[in-house]
């Protein structure tokens, strides 16, 4: 294990992290290349959904729009009834979001945990072929439908729509929503790599590409990888 006192140190130091992320990045097979690729680029095909395994082979890297979209606007259809069939107007815990993959995924908890990731990047980021990205509606409706239980001092549910804040305010609210799906992208790599090659490409996310609110999330995210070690023990018993 890499304490993470040293991740921390060597975080300042961007040529560090390059060197350990090409130390490991060169030794792992393509298929986990793939898992770690996922976090540096704008795709929401987890490997070990249904989506990675029917694209992945024929289109290498590269998810079509096409097939995204026809992917997860269903499952956004689905949990749109489940919202309007339950007594409560309150958005769902990602537990009962989880619950709702487990079942779409007979009980795969590695397959619904790449299915949850993707599909809350989607409604979140959307991005498309030409790199830009639609957040009124997709952002809006997360904000209606998911409960944000990753923000401890402060709720994303309370905060107005992006759209209607400033510039710079809009830019920071977009930028925090990611973390709804940061958490269980990270928790869902744990089925194809160990807890260091997560610290080490989520180091190097950090350092190579400049975050809206990088800081806090750097925070957020250093919380939940102190955290991997126990998660990996747990994600054992299902291999």
């Amino acid at each position: 294990m890499i304490p993470l006192q040293i991740l921390s140190d060597t975080f300042k130091d961007k040529e560090v992290i390059f060197k350990l992320y090409g130390i490991f990045y060169k030794r792992i097979p393509d298929e986990i290349q793939a898992v770690i690729n996922v976090a540096n680029t704008q795709m929401v095909a987890v490997p070990g959904t249904q989506l990675y395994s029917e694209h992945h082979p024929k289109i290498g890297n590269v998810f079509s729009d096409e097939a995204i979209f026809n992917y997860y606007e269903p499952i956004k259809d689905e949990i749109e009834n489940m919202y309007k069939q339950k007594d409560s107007s309150k958005p769902f815990t990602t537990s009962t979001l989880l619950t709702y993959f487990l079942e779409k995924n007979d009980g795969n908890l590695k397959s619904s945990l790449g299915d949850m990731a993707g599909f809350l990047k989607y409604m979140i980021r959307s991005y498309w072929g030409d790199g830009t990205f639609e957040t009124k509606t997709q952002i809006d409706w997360v904000r209606s439908h998911v409960i944000d239980q990753i923000n401890k001092n402060f709720s994303l549910n309370k905060i107005p729509s992006p759209d209607s804040l400033s510039d710079e305010s809009r830019d920071n609210v977009i930028s925090v929503w990611g973390l709804i799906y940061h958490v269980p992208y990270l928790v869902s790599m744990l089925a194809y790599v160990s807890p260091n090659i997560i610290r080490i490409a989520t180091m190097y996310e950090y350092a190579t590409h400049k975050h809206v609110a990088g800081a806090y999330k750097i925070k957020v995210d250093t919380d939940v990888i102190k955290k991997m070690d126990d998660m990996f023990r747990y994600f054992q018993k299902f291999n």
